[in-house]
């Protein structure tokens, strides 16, 4: 839409005529009065007479530069100098047409303002959304639970006390720890995860504290373990949990006093490495039920931070899904500008047990599954459409021919009738093949043919 500010009435009447059809033209015979419709962002393009009777074209720049300091103003005037139109270019004007341009060029002028606005508002939006982004180093949320953390994140960033990440799995407790070295003193220092559960027993007390040559079988020579790799960085303990209840006593040790004595060694060292734990466990039912020490649960949890589960923040998952979207689609190759509402509705309704990595894990299947601008429930799997409660998603025919659309509705069908079959009698094909007046062998051939295997849908005592 235009905006056209004059106080001459003639050429505030011949001017929309000039612009053409091609613009929606909003005329104030005052400055002041034109003013209010900038808030709104409606305008893509402000025409305003330099000299005005009130409120002129230089001020009502001034004040449009703060209700919206992306509107592209153009000034025109009949009584145009060099030094006026510096002095409009200076304060922030788009551009400036004297007295006697054509309409061509008035046309032009302003094609190319409203799409200097239109490309400036994208970028401050943009900008927004890479800044709502980073602004926590990548951690996404918007919610008030989620800020919580980012406060807790920033309180904790100054020191060096031991953190331990609470929360269910797939809600990103690896990454809160990365983001709290990150923005520590020790980020130059590296940061060395280690999974408790994912290491052998055996080999669990070598990996973590090192080990001498000769130390036992194997150990042709000495190997420094994760805690002083870590020297003047962090290390990261996921899954704590997990940690056998000997190797906690060696842990409480060296978070009591920061010493690590290799296995087979005589003397210890003191390292300076921050510890930073993480679980998907209540730690405190653990240590009542024996199965961990409480003098080292009292020591990991000087500073808990405890990640909500992605269903108690719903008002997350249409931002999280979006940059996952982007991620992926840059990824892919692919061109895709959002979701369906009916597919940000389900998104939002679904319980999330595997919390933002499953979302992340739906959205990437959607993407490979689409086919259009925007993700559709088609794009969704069939078991996430039916928890969330949508329609069946219709099927599509998009570039094929007749006989092969046919074909596809007939597999389909005729898969859906086996299915029904072979599960009423409980995977007894033999039972089955009476029911469908076919040869056995035929039936299984069929079977076959559309992937689906008697034995899944067997009870036991029945024959095949």
């Amino acid at each position: 839409m235009v905006l056209l500010v004059d106080d001459e009435r003639d050429r505030l009447h011949l001017l929309p005529l000039s612009l053409g059809d091609g613009y929606r033209v909003l005329a104030f015979d005052s400055a002041r009065d034109a003013l209010g419709q900038t808030d709104l962002g409606t305008v893509d393009v402000l025409l305003a007479d330099v000299r005005m009777a009130g409120m002129n074209g230089l001020e009502l720049l001034d004040a449009v530069r703060v209700t919206d300091p992306d509107l592209a103003v153009v000034l025109l005037t009949s009584y145009g100098s060099v030094s006026q139109a510096v002095e409009c270019i200076k304060r922030g004007a788009y551009d400036y047409l004297q007295a006697g341009f054509e309409d061509e060029a008035l046309r032009a002028t302003t094609h190319r303002a409203v799409e200097h606005t239109r490309l400036a508002r994208r970028a401050r939006t943009l900008e927004a959304r890479l800044h709502l982004r980073e602004s926590y180093n990548g951690i996404v949320g918007q919610s008030r639970s989620m800020h919580e953390v980012f406060s807790l994140i920033d309180r904790v960033s100054t020191s060096d006390i031991t953190v331990l990440v609470t929360g269910e799995s797939g809600t990103g407790k690896e990454l809160v720890a990365r983001v709290v070295h990150r923005t520590s003193r020790r980020s130059a220092g590296r940061f060395v995860p280690i999974n408790c559960a994912a290491i052998p027993r055996e080999l669990l007390e070598s990996e973590l504290f090192g080990h001498t040559r000769g130390a036992f079988s194997g150990a042709h020579e000495s190997k420094p373990g994760l805690i002083e790799v870590a020297e003047g960085g962090t290390l990261f303990l996921d899954e704590v949990s997990e940690l056998p209840s000997d190797l906690q006593v060696k842990l409480n040790r060296f978070l009591q006093d920061g010493e690590v004595r290799r296995v087979g060694a005589i003397d210890g060292n003191r390292l300076d490495v921050r510890i930073i734990a993480a679980t998907n466990t209540e730690l405190e039912r653990e240590v009542e039920a024996g199965r961990f020490r409480r003098d080292v649960f009292y020591r990991l949890n000087e500073f808990p931070i405890h990640l909500p589960p992605l269903r108690q923040r719903p008002e997350d998952i249409p931002l999280l899904a979006q940059v996952f979207l982007e991620a992926r689609c840059e990824r892919e190759a692919k061109s895709i500008e959002g979701f369906d509402p009916e597919v940000l509705a389900a998104l939002c309704s679904y319980d999330w047990p595997g919390n933002v990595r499953e979302l992340e894990a739906v959205v990437a299947r959607a993407v490979v599954m689409a086919r259009a601008s925007r993700i559709g429930q088609e794009c969704l799997s069939p078991a996430l459409r039916r928890t969330a409660q949508l329609p069946a998603a219709p099927r599509t025919f998009d570039g094929l021919s007749y006989r092969e659309a046919r074909a596809a509705v007939e597999a389909e069908g005729v898969g859906a009738y086996l299915r029904q079959l072979i599960t009423r009698h409980a995977g007894d094909v033999r039972q089955a093949a009476i029911t469908a007046q076919v040869e056995r062998e035929t039936l299984y051939g069929l079977l076959k043919r559309h992937g689906i295997r008697p034995a899944n849908y067997r009870r036991s005592g029945n024959a095949g």
